[in-house]
């Protein structure tokens, strides 16, 4: 249900975005006319209005901008277009006037690229061949790694998937000693000879089948249902979102043995959720962070690994890479630390 929510609700353009539209040529053949025709209806539902209604709906919350044409629209535009040389009263009559409502920056984005790609298709409609006189100075070629049309959902789906595998498995096993000190449960192995470590690498083998049921139905909707790219081996990304539920089992293994209260414990796993998804690039690249919390976010279990999930499954790459191996290798480190501290508070509070 979290893997679905997440590719369903995360990353895609937003629908049925209302904008005033200021439309001062009154022929139906201008190229303003032609130009909003391009755009997206699904995403983009255009309100005509006079330029007063306009500024005040937008100033009231009613629409997130407003685009504005003069009323020599079309003339200037094909005097930019075929002239060598023009006044910037020509160059500010023919260009499109937009003002947004700037206050939700993902709404604005899309707002922006859907009128440079309505742009972009009205030009290619009026000149056909000679289009590329008229477009952009800047060509985006084919991408080295990805798509064009690639998303936000494609970004966080790497670490997403990371955070809910780990998060689930410590969920699983926060409270395991908790309950089991409570019920007397833990007097018994003690007194059967049952070592820590036995204890340990038994609660962690027990719930891994669980992981693995976990791991195999989150792999099927995102790769399957919601067509998530993967141009990677689809081993090293089984074995790397496993690693992180081994992880988050250890973890959990750790709060269950050094806390015997279960809401204490529900808090501790509930506390280091947020800052974890916050600081670890899973849904804002790590190069954004500010450099003093930037060197707590590498520190992270999942700041590498979700890079290097990123790498293997949009770039293809292997563990001759570095940045795969690295998130291996952090995982793994990881692992092994949190069932010694578990190994070991355990052997000391018995």
């Amino acid at each position: 249900m979290q893997i679905s929510l997440m590719c369903l609700c995360i990353g895609g353009d937003p629908k049925g975005i209302q904008v005033a539209v200021v439309n001062n040529e009154t022929s139906s053949s201008s190229f303003s006319q032609s130009l909003l025709s391009f755009l997206d209806n699904s995403s983009v539902q255009q309100v005509n209005l006079s330029h007063a209604d306009a500024f005040a709906g937008a100033y009231n919350g009613e629409y997130w901008g407003v685009i504005g044409f003069g009323k020599n629209f079309t003339s200037y535009l094909t005097k930019r277009m075929i002239q060598r040389q023009v006044s910037k009263e020509v160059v500010d009559g023919g260009s499109v006037h937009v003002w947004l409502d700037l206050t939700n920056q993902q709404i604005a984005m899309m707002l922006q690229k859907k009128l440079a790609d309505a742009f972009e298709d009205f030009v290619q409609y009026k000149m056909g061949n000679m289009s590329y006189l008229a477009s952009f100075p800047v060509k985006f070629e084919e991408p080295i790694y990805g798509s064009l049309n690639s998303d936000f959902t494609t970004f966080v789906t790497p670490g997403a998937v990371l955070s809910i595998t780990f998060y689930l498995a410590v969920g699983l096993t926060a409270l395991s000693f908790v309950i089991e000190r409570k019920e007397g449960l833990m007097d018994r192995c003690w007194v059967a000879g049952v070592s820590s470590l036995e204890t340990v690498l038994a609660h962690l083998i027990s719930q891994l089948f669980v992981i693995s049921i976990q791991v195999i139905l989150l792999l099927l909707l995102m790769l399957l249902v919601f067509k998530i790219p993967n141009e990677g081996n689809l081993v090293l990304v089984i074995a790397l979102i496993v690693l992180q539920g081994v992880t988050g089992i250890s973890f959990g293994l750790v709060i269950s043995s050094s806390i015997d209260d279960e809401q204490n414990a529900n808090q501790a796993a509930l506390g280091i959720f947020y800052p974890n998804l916050i600081v670890s690039g899973i849904i804002w690249p790590v190069e954004c962070i500010p450099y003093p919390l930037r060197y707590i976010s590498l520190a992270l279990p999942q700041t590498y690994a979700s890079e290097a999930l990123r790498c293997i499954m949009y770039r293809g790459w292997g563990l001759s890479r570095m940045m795969v191996w690295r998130g291996f290798a952090v995982t793994l480190g990881w692992n092994t630390f949190f069932l010694i501290l578990a190994t070991v508070i355990l052997k000391l509070r018995t």
